[in-house]
C-alpha cells in the first residue's frame, strides 16, 4: 500500500471518483472528450479525470502551451490544500470560515476550504498547531480523510473521528534482509490530516 508515499492529482481523481457520490460520478460516466492539455485519452487515469472535470469538481490551471487553455499536472504529487478543495467540492461541503492554523493565512485561496473541512470534522491538523497546506499529500492522509468524507456523508461512523499522532514503523534487525523496491521511512510521520 505504500502508506507514506505522495498521491498524485491523478491518483487523487481516481480516488475521488470511486468513492464519489453517485448522483454526480456515475450518472456522467466519463467522456471521451479532451478537457485538459495535459490529459489525452491514453493516459490511464483520463476517464477519472475527465468525468471529474464534467461536473466541475476540477477545472485545471492555465497554460497558453495549448488550445484548451488549461492542464491538470496529472503525474504531479498533490498538495493537502488542493486535495481538500477537489474533496469538499466532491461532497458538496461549502468552503466558509478561516481556518485558525499558524501557517494558513487567511487571504491565502485555500482558507475557507481548509476551515470548512475542519469544520466537518474531516481534517485537524498536527499537534504542532499547522496544517501544512503546501506539503504534499500521502496515501495513508487520503485514505483517513477519504473515510471521513464518506462518514460525513452518510452520517456513520468508522471509527476516525479523533484525530491521533502516529509514527512509521521503526525498521528491526533481521538476520535475512528483506530487498525493498521503494526507499523506507525511519523519520516520524504523521496520518493526522
Amino acid at each position: 500500500f505504500f502508506p507514506f508515499r505522495t498521491i498524485t492529482r491523478a491518483e487523487l481523481a481516481k480516488m475521488a471518483t470511486n468513492a464519489g457520490t453517485k448522483s454526480d460520478l456515475l450518472t456522467t460516466g466519463g467522456s471521451d472528450t479532451q478537457h485538459f492539455c495535459d490529459v489525452t485519452a491514453s493516459h490511464w487515469a483520463a476517464s477519472y479525470i475527465n468525468i471529474l472535470a464534467e461536473v466541475r469538481i476540477v477545472n485545471g490551471t492555465a497554460t497558453s502551451s495549448c488550445s484548451l487553455g488549461k492542464q491538470f499536472l496529472p503525474d504531479q504529487p498533490i498538495t493537502r490544500a488542493e486535495a481538500i478543495k477537489i474533496l469538499l467540492n466532491l461532497y458538496h461541503i461549502t468552503p466558509s470560515g478561516s481556518a485558525n492554523f499558524g501557517d494558513v493565512d487567511t487571504s491565502a485561496w485555500y482558507s475557507s476550504y481548509i476551515a470548512a473541512a475542519v469544520q466537518a470534522g474531516l481534517v485537524g491538523g498536527y499537534n504542532d498547531g499547522t496544517f501544512r497546506p503546501n506539503n504534499f499529500l500521502t496515501r495513508a492522509e487520503m485514505s483517513k480523510v477519504l473515510v471521513r468524507a464518506i462518514d460525513h456523508q452518510t452520517g456513520e461512523d468508522h471509527g476516525t473521528s479523533t484525530p491521533q499522532q502516529t509514527q512509521a514503523p521503526t525498521p528491526t534487525a533481521s538476520s535475512t534482509p528483506e530487498p525493498t523496491s521503494q526507499p523506507t521511512t525511519t523519520a516520524s510521520t504523521s496520518t493526522t490530516i
